[in-house]
């Protein structure tokens, strides 16, 4: 899997554990607390779409989720949260999405040549940074 899809779509690969589409229901449930915030709030029934890769067939999914948050306190006045039921709304194949620029760079160069613009910004693009350069 390219390492873009985990940096900026947050796509979940695990080689061992997800292996085909099949293995995504027992890993969301085995992995609820991780995937879900369990933090209260607005988590409560709330809905999440998480995307995984399967590395057996090399395919991208696109899950949408749904799970309980059970509330708990305790005798020392701490809340708990506790993921109770999770349901799997859809899964479906998604195509890989292109990769996200990470940033804009607008720079000013004195005695840049045409030729030597092109190359930084080759660099900077190939880096997924949009670049704009202006020769002084």
């Amino acid at each position: 899997m390219e390492e873009y899809l985990r940096k900026d779509y947050g796509v979940v690969a695990d080689e061992k554990l997800l292996k085909t589409v099949a293995d995504i229901e027992p890993y969301i449930e085995d992995n609820a607390i991780e995937l879900f915030e369990a933090d209260g709030g607005d988590f409560m029934g709330a809905t999440y779409t998480f995307m995984f890769f399967t590395a057996f067939d090399k395919k991208l999914w696109e899950v949408v989720a749904e799970a309980n948050c059970e509330k708990f306190h305790d005798d020392d006045d701490n809340d708990w949260y506790k993921i109770g039921e999770v349901e799997i709304i859809s899964t479906k194949e998604i195509p890989k999405p292109a990769p996200k620029f990470r940033s804009d760079v607008f720079l000013k160069i004195e005695g840049i040549t045409a030729d030597e613009i092109e190359y930084v910004q080759g660099i900077l693009r190939s880096a997924m940074i949009k670049s704009t350069i202006v020769a002084l």
